[in-house]
């Protein structure tokens, strides 16, 4: 299945998006499969922001879509010691360690984006991750323009709140390092080999523009297993 295929490139845009609103992929994959199901209630083709919709809508009714904070998510990272000894192998390969660095990124603005309350979440992870224009969000959040600056400024807030003082990205004289706490994520299973994928920068350019900074965070996508099925149902829609 070739990723050029419309419906398989929006079936991705809406694992991204379930990706980055409920933090991980069994709970993505079920508000997914949701949505499809809703999809062939509607008359076909099934644009890429109607099945957003649909996947917003799963979403809303998903038990794992509550917020959490930070430190629920990833205690060790955020309430434990500031740094831990890599494994000795990690240490001597840095390409694999600027890679976990990459994914401990990744995984942390997660967290983040985790204890905002649901629907400013998904309107910043619509408008500064997937980077859907204004009209677009709205449709999908079926909301007005001023609502949807409101929804904006609310998750924009306790953001820049959690990442200010701390992250580095945000600011380079900050304690709190991806590298730094590369070792505690790995130790209490926050973080695995497994998360390299997709690949994520591991120091990107922010010069105090929060979102910036998930703008460089890597789409999600299907594996050909967990594509097969979904694109099955949209087609017979």
């Amino acid at each position: 299945m070739s990723s050029t295929d419309p419906q398989r490139a929006a079936l991705d845009r809406a694992l991204t998006f379930a990706m980055y609103v409920l933090g991980g992929r069994p709970a993505a994959l079920a508000v997914l499969h949701r949505a499809v199901d809703g999809a062939a209630n509607l008359d076909p083709p099934i644009d890429t922001d109607t099945l957003l919709r649909l996947v917003r809508d799963a979403i809303g009714r998903a038990t794992g879509a509550r917020s959490r904070p930070v430190a629920e998510t990833l205690p060790a990272v955020w309430n434990g010691e500031q740094t831990r000894e890599l494994p000795r192998a990690l240490a001597a390969d840095p390409a694999r360690s600027a890679a976990l660095a990459g994914a401990m990124r990744r995984v942390c603005f997660t967290a983040v984006l985790r204890s905002l309350a649901e629907t400013p979440r998904c309107a910043f992870v619509l408008r500064h991750i997937l980077g859907l224009s204004d009209e677009s969000v709205g449709r999908i959040l079926e909301t007005s323009p001023n609502n949807l600056a409101v929804l904006r400024a609310r998750a924009r807030r306790p953001i820049e709140q959690t990442l200010g003082p701390h992250c580095q990205h945000f600011d380079p004289s900050n304690p709190c390092s991806c590298p730094g706490r590369l070792g505690l994520a790995l130790a209490d299973g926050s973080l695995s080999a497994a998360d390299i994928e997709p690949a994520t920068d591991p120091a990107p350019s922010c010069n105090g523009e929060l979102e910036r900074l998930f703008r460089s965070l890597p789409a999600h996508a299907l594996t050909d297993a967990e594509a097969a099925p979904l694109l099955a149902r949209l087609r017979a829609t």
